[in-house]
């Protein structure tokens, strides 16, 4: 019984580590001229934006997944310019053994704060909810499973 025991009480560790999840943030502040657009585009994550007072795009994106080699490929590219931010999610594909079509086990989610002005040209996400609120200019928004 005691041999039992120690066998399920090792796989449960087991088990439990490969569960586990490691975490990153990153942190992302530019300049936007009053009316300016801001787009993003997120793969597996939810995007929260909230209009603000400033001048300023505050991002702060948290990256999520199941091991460091899937967090190392997740990459956040931002092209910003005075009068326009782009922010795109790449998850690159997993080295694992079990994966769906390859999928990298990664997630982002996104809080952004834009100057209440600020023009949403497109928001979306494919597996996450998108929240907006605060915003007084046009929206695009869309969300595939969220």
């Amino acid at each position: 019984m005691k041999f039992k025991l120690s066998v399920f009480a090792l796989a449960l560790l087991v088990s439990g580590g490969l569960l586990a999840k490691v975490t990153e943030e990153e942190t992302f502040s530019f300049p936007l001229n009053d009316g300016g657009r801001f787009s993003i585009s997120n793969v597996n994550g939810s995007i929260t934006i909230t209009g603000g007072s400033g001048e300023t795009v505050e991002i702060v994106a948290t990256k999520k997944a199941d091991n460091q080699k899937d967090l190392d490929k997740i990459k956040i590219e931002i092209s910003h310019s005075a009068d326009e931010i782009v922010v795109e999610t790449e998850l690159g594909s997993s080295d694992k053994w079990f994966s769906w079509g390859g999928n990298n086990s990664g997630h982002v989610t996104y809080e952004v704060i834009v100057p209440a002005n600020t023009e949403l040209d497109s928001v979306e996400t494919v597996n996450g909810g998108v929240a907006i609120s605060g915003v007084s200019n046009r929206v695009v928004a869309e969300s595939v499973n969220g």
